[in-house]
């Protein structure tokens, strides 16, 4: 999911309009039930109302239905009632939704504005082993990559058990296989991945700059930060995942109250179960 600056988030505003809306609408019903009532005490009264303008009299007849005991005064009152009491849950209910899609979104982008080097650097110094190293004290690795591409790129790093393969884009579509090493630490395997595929251009150039020779043999050079220190590998990893899963959780209640404000929205327009779907399609 994309970040969303919250406060400009087209559903919320859209609803925050819209509820001025169902504010009127009410209003005009409760308007409609009193000019009833008024209406209805006035053919009651009318003997009563003779010398009164039609609309003092309708207003004198709507007063009488208020301080009359008749039954027919709690006929109407009792919807009116009902009414105002349906529009205050109801708007209740649309600000308690929109608030929280607010909540939620704001901790989704304080959450996706975390940087992995930020996290990183919080815990881990600048110091740490080559690939390189990390290879030759590893029961297992295999050099891929022999081609005459220099550039460093974006890297994927996928995991297969206890076995990493690294990754490097190419200058056009799909990626050079680099090598291959046996890591037997699950903390230590995600944090090589954690921390090759989270690195910026910036960094990326500066590797590029820094060492000499193909592809292969840049990424042997590159330092894997304290990777000889366990406690510190495994606080930055458990961390970030905290945060990933956080993330992921996020995303999907964001999408349930979406999805209610959907539901909002098409209730509100009336739309019929053809026309949702036709909606549903055209901006999936």
């Amino acid at each position: 999911m994309e970040k969303t600056e919250v406060s400009k988030d087209p559903k919320i505003e859209f609803l925050k309009k819209n509820l001025l809306y169902k504010q009127v609408k009410f209003a005009l019903y409760g308007l409609i039930f009193m000019l009833i009532m008024g209406v209805f005490y006035r053919e009651f009264s009318r003997p009563f109302f003779k010398d009164l303008s039609m609309e003092d009299q309708i207003f004198s007849g709507y007063m009488l239905s208020l301080a009359h005991g008749h039954s027919f005064s709690l006929f109407f009152l009792i919807p009116l009632g009902l009414c105002f009491f349906t529009f205050l849950i109801a708007d209740k209910m649309d600000k308690e939704k929109t608030d929280k899609l607010i909540k939620l979104k704001e901790e989704f982008n304080r959450l996706t504005n975390i940087n992995f080097n930020e996290l990183k650097q919080r815990y881990a110094s600048n110091n740490g082993i080559s690939i390189n190293q990390i290879i030759k004290g590893a029961s297992f690795s295999n050099l891929i990559y022999s081609g005459r591409a220099r550039k460093i790129r974006e890297f994927t790093v996928n995991i297969n058990t206890n076995i990493v393969t690294i990754y490097s884009d190419k200058s056009t579509r799909g990626r050079y296989e680099l090598l291959k090493f046996e890591e037997n630490n699950s903390f230590n395997r995600k944090f090589v991945k954690y921390h090759l595929e989270n690195l910026t251009e910036k960094q990326l150039q500066k590797i590029d700059r820094k060492y000499e020779g193909n592809l292969l043999k840049k990424v042997l050079q590159i330092n894997i930060p304290d990777f000889n220190k366990k406690h510190v590998i495994k606080k930055v990893v458990v961390e970030w995942e905290n945060i990933l899963k956080k993330i992921t959780n996020l995303e999907k209640k964001i999408k349930e109250k979406e999805k209610e404000i959907d539901r909002m929205i098409y209730e509100l327009y009336e739309l019929t179960d053809k026309e949702i779907d036709i909606v549903e399609k055209t901006f999936s």
